[in-house]
C-alpha cells in the first residue's frame, strides 16, 4: 500500500478523482452481486480505505459532500489551508462550516445551480475574505458521483488556493503596464528620493533609470517651485491623494514642460506610508493649444471692440442678438441694452427674403451667407445700405455689417465717369488705330523706297572695286568695302523693320500647333547650315499650343537662331526647348549654354535696336527679340529671360 501511495502522489488531481469515481462504481456493483456477502463487504471496506488514501494524497484541499451538501470527508490539506477544526467538520452543512464562513454566494451558485446540471465543472473561481485567514482566491473543481450502494450521489470538491499566484500575476501585469505606459510612473521615498522610473518617465523627462534612481525628485522640479514639492510630500505623509494637479517640470535638456500629476501614498502590509507613487502626463501640447486659444480669444475680443465694421453675435437657435460691438451702436444708433434679446429685423436690418429664421436655417446648412446692398433703417429712421456677411461660429452666428452708403454713392459717380471715359477712350482708340495704320503705311513706304538707293550704292561700290580696284591703294579699297558692309547692314535693318511692320498689321489666326515638330524642323535646318559645329538639340516631345502657325514659327526661329549664334564659342553647344512650371503656371522655354548676359541689362533686352553684345562678336540688327515680344503680346502672353554671363541664357514665353 505504501508503494501504491508513492505512485499516487505522482498522479494528477484529475486522475485521482477519476480513479476514486471508478472505485466507488466498482464497490456499488460488487455489493449488488454479492447480496451482502461478508467477503464483498471486506472488499468494499478495503476499497473505501484505498479511496480515502487517494483523497489524502491530493495536494489541494479536498471535500466530499453528500447530496444535502453535508461534509462526508476532508483531507489534511483542507484543514491546514483553511485552519478548520476536524472535530467540527464531518457531518456539518458546508455553509455552516467555520461559523458560517463558507456561506459564499459564488459557492452556492456552483453547488446548487451549476453542478446539478453537469457532472463535472472545472475552473470555477471564487474570491472570499475569511475571518481567520484573510482574503483568498480559490479555484474550484467539482464532480458529482452516483453511489449505488447508498442509492445517492456524492460531490467531490477540490479547492486550489491561487491567492499567491494571482498576486504574482497582478504584480507582473502591473509591472508590464507600468513599463509600457506612455505616462511617467515614478516611485519616491518620503524624503523625495526616486526609487522607480518607467519607460514613460524616460520619454517625458529624458533621464534613463541608471541616471535618475537614487537622486532627489527635485532634479525634475524647476528651481522656482521648491515649495510645491514640499507641499506635495507633506500631503502624502498625511495620506492625502493629489489628482490631476497641473504644474511645470524640467527635462534633462533644460526644457520646461507642462505635466498633470496624480500622486498617492504607498503603504506597507501594516498600513504604514512608505513613500509616494506619481503618475505624470505630458500636457505641454494641450497647454500650448489652450494658450493659443486664450490669445486668439483676446485678439478676437480686441478685433470685436475696435473693428470698423459692425459685428452682431446671434443665438443660433432663434437668431436673437446676444451682443453687438461699438460700431453697430454708432451705425444704427441703438445701445447694446436696447437690442440684446431682439432679432435683427427689430432693429432695422432687412435680409433679402424677409424671414430671418429661414436665413438661420440656410446658415446652419451652408456655414457662410452673404447679402450685399441690403437696405437698413437706423433708430432715427434714416435709410442706409450695408453689405452683410454671416458666418457660423462654434457658439454663435456672427453677422458683420459694413455701411456702404457713401461708397454706393461714390460708385454711382464713378460709374457715370467711367461711362464718359469709355466713350472718350473709344474715340481716342479709333483715332490711334487710324494713326497707326497711317504710320505703318508710312513706315512700309519709307522702308520700301529706301531699299532701291541702298541697292544702288552697294552695286556701284562693287562695280568701282571690280573695275578700278587696281588703281586704288589698300586704304581706298578698305573704305569702299566698308561702304558696302554698312549699306548691307542698313538693308538688313530695313528688312527687319518691314517684318516688324507686317507683324503689327497681321491679325493672328489661332489654331492647334505641334511645337515639337516645328522646333525639330528649325533645328534640322540649323544643323544643315552649320555642319562644322556639333550642336546638341534637346526637344521635349508632345509640345502643343494654340496660336498663329506663321507667327509662332517666327518666334521659335528667332530664339533658336539667337541660341545658335550665342553658343558660337562653345566647344559642345547645347540648345533645349521644352515646357516647365514657373510661378504656379506653365511656360515654354528655349535654353542654351552660350555667352549669356548681365541681368542688369535685361530691361532693354526686347527693345528695337538694343544690343547687349558688340556686333563684332555677335552680328545682328537688334530687331529680332523686339519682333518676338510683339508676336507673344499679340497672343496674349508674355516673354522674359534669365541668364548669367558665360553661363548661358533661358528665354521663357507663354501663349
Amino acid at each position: 500500500m505504501g508503494d501504491l501511495m508513492k505512485d499516487d502522489e505522482k498522479k494528477t488531481k484529475k486522475q485521482l478523482l477519476d480513479e476514486l469515481t471508478e472505485l466507488r462504481s466498482q464497490n456499488a456493483a460488487l455489493k449488488k452481486t454479492t447480496n451482502g456477502n461478508i467477503a464483498s463487504e471486506l472488499v468494499m471496506q478495503e476499497a473505501t480505505r484505498y479511496a480515502e488514501s487517494i483523497v489524502e494524497t491530493v495536494r489541494e484541499p479536498l471535500l466530499i459532500l453528500d447530496a444535502n451538501l453535508k461534509i462526508i470527508s476532508a483531507n489534511r490539506n483542507f484543514y491546514t489551508t483553511f485552519k478548520v477544526n476536524p472535530a467540527n467538520t464531518i457531518g456539518r452543512f458546508i455553509y455552516d462550516l467555520g461559523n458560517r464562513q463558507w456561506d459564499i454566494p459564488k459557492l452556492r451558485e456552483l453547488l446548487e445551480n451549476i453542478l446539478p446540471k453537469k457532472e463535472v465543472f472545472n475552473g470555477f473561481e471564487v474570491e472570499h475574505t475569511f475571518h481567520n485567514i484573510g482574503h483568498k482566491i480559490m479555484l474550484l473543481n467539482a464532480r458529482q458521483i452516483y453511489r449505488a450502494d447508498i442509492n445517492s450521489k456524492i460531490i467531490l470538491l477540490a479547492i486550489e488556493d491561487i491567492t499567491e499566484r494571482r498576486s504574482i500575476e497582478e504584480k507582473l501585469l502591473l509591472a508590464t503596464i507600468v513599463e509600457s505606459s506612455k505616462d511617467a510612473i515614478i516611485g519616491e521615498s518620503l524624503d523625495g528620493i526616486i526609487t522607480s522610473w518607467n519607460k514613460g518617465a524616460e520619454e517625458i523627462y529624458g533621464y534613463t533609470k541608471s541616471e535618475i534612481i537614487g537622486k532627489s525628485i527635485s532634479v525634475i522640479v524647476p528651481p522656482r517651485l521648491p515649495d510645491e514639492l514640499t507641499d506635495i510630500l507633506s500631503k502624502i505623509k498625511l495620506g492625502e491623494a493629489i489628482k490631476s494637479y497641473e504644474t511645470i517640470r524640467r527635462r534633462k535638456d533644460g526644457q520646461n514642460i507642462y505635466v498633470s500629476l496624480s500622486v498617492s501614498a504607498v503603504y506597507d502590509a501594516e498600513g504604514r506610508i512608505l513613500g509616494a507613487s506619481t503618475i505624470a502626463r505630458d500636457i505641454t501640447e494641450r497647454k500650448q493649444l489652450e494658450n493659443l486659444l486664450k490669445e486668439s480669444e483676446m485678439q478676437y475680443r480686441l478685433l470685436f471692440e475696435t473693428a470698423n465694421d459692425g459685428i452682431v453675435l446671434l443665438e443660433k437657435s432663434e437668431g436673437k442678438i446676444a451682443h453687438i460691438n461699438p460700431s453697430v451702436e454708432k451705425m444704427l444708433g441703438y445701445s447694446a441694452k436696447e437690442v440684446i434679446g431682439n432679432k435683427l429685423q427689430d432693429v432695422g436690418l432687412i435680409i433679402d427674403h424677409g424671414d430671418f429664421q429661414i436665413t438661420m436655417k440656410n446658415l446652419n446648412k451652408r456655414g457662410i451667407l452673404r447679402y450685399n446692398d441690403v437696405p437698413v433703417k437706423t433708430k432715427s429712421g434714416k435709410q442706409i445700405y450695408a453689405d452683410t456677411y454671416l458666418v457660423d461660429k462654434a457658439k454663435f452666428a456672427q453677422c458683420n455689417i459694413r455701411d456702404i452708403t457713401e461708397r454706393r454713392s461714390k460708385e454711382k459717380e464713378i460709374r457715370l465717369l467711367n461711362e464718359d471715359l469709355e466713350k472718350r477712350i473709344l474715340q481716342r482708340t479709333a483715332q490711334l488705330n487710324e494713326a497707326n495704320k497711317e504710320l505703318a503705311s508710312f513706315a512700309y513706304s519709307v522702308s520700301h523706297d529706301l531699299r532701291a538707293p541702298l541697292r544702288g550704292i552697294d552695286g556701284w561700290s562693287l562695280a568701282l572695286l571690280e573695275e578700278y580696284g587696281d588703281t586704288l591703294d589698300d586704304q581706298g579699297r578698305k573704305y569702299l568695302q566698308r561702304v558696302r558692309t554698312e549699306t548691307q547692314q542698313m538693308g538688313m535693318l530695313i528688312e527687319d523693320l518691314l517684318n516688324l511692320s507686317r507683324i503689327t498689321r497681321i491679325e493672328p489666326q489661332l489654331m492647334p500647333i505641334d511645337l515639337t515638330a516645328m522646333a525639330s524642323s528649325i533645328a534640322n535646318r540649323l544643323q544643315e547650315e552649320n555642319p562644322q559645329r556639333n550642336i546638341e538639340f534637346i526637344i521635349q516631345p508632345a509640345l502643343r499650343a494654340n496660336g498663329d502657325n506663321h507667327l509662332i514659327n517666327i518666334v521659335l526661329t528667332n530664339l533658336f537662331d539667337n541660341a545658335v549664334k550665342f553658343t558660337g564659342k562653345q566647344f559642345l553647344p547645347r540648345i533645349e526647348f521644352g515646357k516647365t512650371e514657373v510661378d504656379g503656371g506653365k511656360a515654354f522655354f528655349v535654353r542654351d549654354n552660350g555667352a549669356g548676359f548681365d541681368m542688369a541689362h535685361a530691361p532693354k533686352l526686347f527693345g528695337a535696336f538694343q544690343r547687349l553684345h558688340k556686333s563684332s562678336e555677335f552680328p545682328g540688327t537688334g530687331i529680332g527679340l523686339a519682333t518676338v515680344q510683339r508676336i507673344i503680346h499679340r497672343h496674349g502672353g508674355r516673354i522674359w529671360a534669365n541668364a548669367q554671363i558665360d553661363q548661358g541664357a533661358t528665354f521663357y514665353f507663354t501663349l
